[in-house]
């Protein structure tokens, strides 16, 4: 009997030669040696991320000095001269005391704002190292 699912007119195309499943002997080795590459590599992006980010962070440390700098003016400088001129002229040496130091601790502020937000700017430190490896340690649960 004609098997209808094939053509009469075309002749039947060899099976190609059956391949025998390798053993865990060469499994195993092969596995390890991609986990390694994919490791070295892990490691090389972490190097690159590092280098880039301590840059960054070596830029933003001098916004920070300044902050401190400003915070120690403002609990020195404030209290001993301009408390007194201002002392005078509202009738209470320690309402001008008040005021310098506000307007120092301002400044020292607004300076630690602008650093906070440059290192913010920096979009996660070590990102794409962290998210890959949590991807590596997904795909390594999934394994059978």
């Amino acid at each position: 009997m004609v098997d209808p699912r094939v053509d009469p007119g075309e002749p039947e195309s060899p099976r190609p030669p059956r391949v025998e499943d390798p053993s865990i002997a060469e499994i195993v080795p092969a596995i390890l040696h991609s986990l390694g590459t994919l490791l070295s590599a892990k490691l090389r992006l972490l190097e690159r991320e590092l280098t880039g980010d301590v840059a960054k962070l070596r830029a933003t440390i001098p916004l920070f000095a300044a902050g401190a700098l400003m915070a120690l003016l403002a609990l020195g400088l404030a209290g001993a001269g301009a408390a007194l001129l201002l002392g005078e002229w509202l009738g209470s040496p320690g309402g001008g005391l008040l005021i310098v130091a506000a307007l120092y601790g301002a400044v020292a502020l607004t300076v630690l704002g602008i650093a906070r937000s440059r290192i913010r700017r920096m979009k996660g430190f070590l990102r794409t190292t962290l998210d890959d490896l949590k991807r590596d340690v997904e795909w390594l649960k999934d394994i059978p």
